[in-house]
């Protein structure tokens, strides 16, 4: 019996939530896949899905499926792997065929569906599969390439011609013509003079009466107001508002971007140089006018948090400077929502009738305060949860010298090593050919000019050739010195990780010693997120090894699972 295990993905998640009948959705390629499997008589075992995942803006270790794909590989969980098309697996010309030779010597053979009507097996075998291997990842990319360069300069061009670049309305705006464009026209829009009253309430709740995110999005649930999609406001949607200028009647591109270590979308600073705003107001758009617009993004502004001295991506926010300890960490289990350090202030009544308000810290739930409704607890103790994490945290730092944290990191290590080394071969043929066609067309452009009745080839063309072989030529120059700087980066990460395991044993006692700030600053380095339910604490760990030896996070490398823990009265 073959094994087969299936590698599906779709690049965004517009595609992955598409039913149409074509090749982008997962229904299709499964469907596919399946009929392949089965005409050859193979049996399939496994499925994996990435949906909405990119394999031009994600490398392969920033790809969690894939991940698990290599490690059930590399366990012997299946014996053959099938992809609807080869670009399925990556699409950077150095990496994909890395891939399939990691995976050939697992003894593994990938297999495409679509590429060929009755299927063919991706071989990396002898030299002509490798240069084959390499085309086609390279052909890969340069669609990708291609594809983005289009769609990004079409945008910034509506963007600063100030036309609607297309997607959902933002709030206080609607399509025009209820959605439907006539032909030749492209879809605009226009004001909800309904929705629009709600964004002139914002905007004078913010500036003239400096009232914050959360007390705006308290007093618009309170006055019977909705967003959108019919959700009470909360202070993140309130914000989003404000920083849009599109409100101001100067539609953007590029206000947004997916992070690559969570996947999320992120917004960028009102003032970031990537985002693309029209320079011009257009009339009809105009809801507040630019000048209280800049106002409130200078308003913002002012809030802006600062970068922590001497460690790099780590920023100094109101959850640093609060005084409980894990303010920022905490989400609900239920909602999803964050729970923030605050105070409870109940009245007790003393035996001589006397009425006292105590005032002691808590963990509140903000989604019980002006944000999306919630039907969990709403107040946890500071001393359950903080007794909770930190005896987590106490055991881990005690027991960092275990053999499971350390072969996760060298497993991974090990493995960019390998796929950096192929690089940096194939960087070097890359280089190499660059390097004789250079020569090549140098020389017959030489003889031209020597004697141009016996040349086969006009001056203009030898020369625009030769132009074309000095910019590929310093193209692959590139190409091999990050492939270079990739292989010295994991160098000092298996450096950094000795140096780790020397001083891993007092990081509990340093840990206790330290001020409340670096306590909170370190527990950033060692959880992403910790998720409280009725079932108990959800950690999720991210080790950042780079941050606890306090040498940033370039050159250190990252741990991740997840733990469950009971909460205890």
């Amino acid at each position: 019996m073959t094994r087969v295990a299936a590698l599906l993905r779709v690049s965004t998640q517009r595609q992955a939530a598409k039913h149409r009948d074509d090749e982008e959705t997962l229904p299709v390629q499964r469907s596919a896949v399946r009929r392949f499997v089965e005409s050859r008589g193979w049996t399939l075992c496994d499925e994996f899905a990435e949906e909405g995942v990119s394999a031009w803006k994600n490398t392969s270790e920033d790809r969690a499926i894939l991940q698990e794909v290599l490690s059930a590989a590399k366990s012997g969980a299946f014996d053959v792997l099938v992809v609807f098309k080869y670009d399925r697996l990556s699409r950077l010309s150095l990496e994909y065929p890395v891939l399939l030779h990691y995976l050939r010597r697992l003894g593994i053979p990938t297999w495409t569906v679509a590429d060929d009507g009755s299927g063919r097996e991706l071989a990396i075998d002898t030299p002509m599969d490798k240069l084959l291997r390499f085309v086609e990842g390279w052909q890969a990319e340069m669609e990708s390439t291609n594809t983005s360069i289009r769609v990004s300069a079409k945008m910034r061009q509506m963007a600063e011609a100030g036309i609607w670049t297309g997607g959902r309305p933002p709030f206080g705006f609607r399509l025009k013509g209820g959605g439907k464009a006539r032909s030749g026209e492209t879809l605009s829009l226009e004001i909800d003079d309904a929705e629009a009253i709600v964004v002139r309430d914002v905007f004078r709740m913010y500036l003239d009466e400096e009232s914050g995110s959360t007390t705006i999005a308290r007093r618009l649930n309170e006055a019977g107001h909705r967003s959108r999609n019919g959700k009470l406001w909360s202070d993140t949607a309130v914000r989003e508002l404000l920083k849009n200028p599109t409100v101001a009647g100067r539609p953007a591109y590029g206000r947004h971007y997916r992070d690559k270590a969570t996947g999320k979308w992120r917004h960028r600073p009102s003032d970031s140089p990537d985002i693309i705003v029209a320079p011009h107001t257009i009339p009809e758009w105009e809801i507040v006018p630019w000048e209280r617009w800049q106002a409130a993004q200078a308003r913002m502004g002012a809030w802006r948090p600062t970068q922590y001295e001497g460690v790099e991506d780590r920023t100094r926010t109101r959850a640093d400077s609060g005084p409980l300890l894990l303010t920022g960490l905490l989400r609900c289990g239920a909602c999803g929502g964050p729970i923030t350090g605050g105070y409870a202030a109940p009245v007790k009544t003393l035996k001589d009738g006397t009425r006292v308000r105590y005032r002691y810290p808590r963990y509140l739930d903000r989604n019980h305060y002006g944000g999306q409704p919630c039907t969990a607890q709403r107040t946890y103790s500071v001393r359950r949860l903080d007794g909770a994490v930190l005896q987590a945290v106490r055991a881990v730092l005690e027991g960092l010298d275990q053999q499971r944290i350390y072969q996760r990191v060298q497993e991974r290590v090990v493995q960019d090593g390998f796929q950096t080394q192929e690089q940096q071969r194939l960087a070097q043929r890359q280089l190499d050919r660059a390097e004789r066609l250079l020569r090549e067309w140098t020389d017959r452009l030489n003889g031209y000019l020597l004697d141009p009745a016996r040349s086969r080839y006009s001056e203009d063309f030898l020369a625009e050739r030769v132009g074309e072989s000095q910019a590929g030529l310093k193209a692959a120059r590139a190409q091999l010195e990050r492939a270079q700087r990739a292989g010295s980066a994991l160098e000092q990460r298996l450096a950094a990780l000795e140096r780790f395991k020397a001083v891993a044993p007092s990081f509990w006692r340093d840990f206790l010693r330290w001020d409340r700030q670096t306590q909170k600053r370190m527990l950033r380095a060692l959880l992403e997120k910790v998720v409280v339910s009725q079932e108990g604490l959800d950690l999720y760990w991210r080790l950042d090894l780079g941050v606890l030896l306090k040498e940033g996070t370039q050159t250190a490398p990252t741990v991740a699972w997840r733990d469950r823990v009971a909460l205890h009265a």
